[in-house]
């Protein structure tokens, strides 16, 4: 019976070889009259909520907003009651992150971690 394993290891070693040599970055074409080909800028999402522009996704904005981070079992009830906390605090500014809390932020907040709890919830 043969050993197919040297030579299983050697077309390994030539595709890797010939892996490593290959350019990484996309290339588009910049303009029809240039014939210069120049590698595409990476773009960012920006996420906004009520005309803030956020550092973070709207996921952990929301969460850090009603203060669930530090919760190990979210529910629908703990979502709503974290919420009614905030309404406590509006038209104040909460020290701790620098926010001036809004009625609508709230609203947002508990309308997005609820709909995002329901999702994942009923994914089953």
């Amino acid at each position: 019976m043969t050993n197919y394993f040297p030579f299983g290891l050697f077309i390994w070693l030539l595709i890797y070889i010939f892996k490593e040599n290959k350019p990484t970055t996309p290339l588009v074409k910049t303009d029809s009259n240039q014939n210069s080909i120049e590698p595409e800028s990476k773009k960012q999402v920006q996420y906004i909520s009520n005309g803030r522009l956020l550092n973070d996704t709207l996921f952990f904005y929301y969460y850090d907003m009603l203060r669930l981070t530090h919760i190990k079992h979210v529910n629908e009830q703990t979502i709503v009651k974290y919420a009614y906390n905030r309404y406590a605090l509006i038209n104040k500014i909460d020290y701790d992150v620098n926010w001036p809390i809004a009625k609508r932020d709230v609203k947002a907040a508990k309308a997005y971690v609820l709909e995002r709890w329901n999702y994942m919830t009923n994914l089953n």
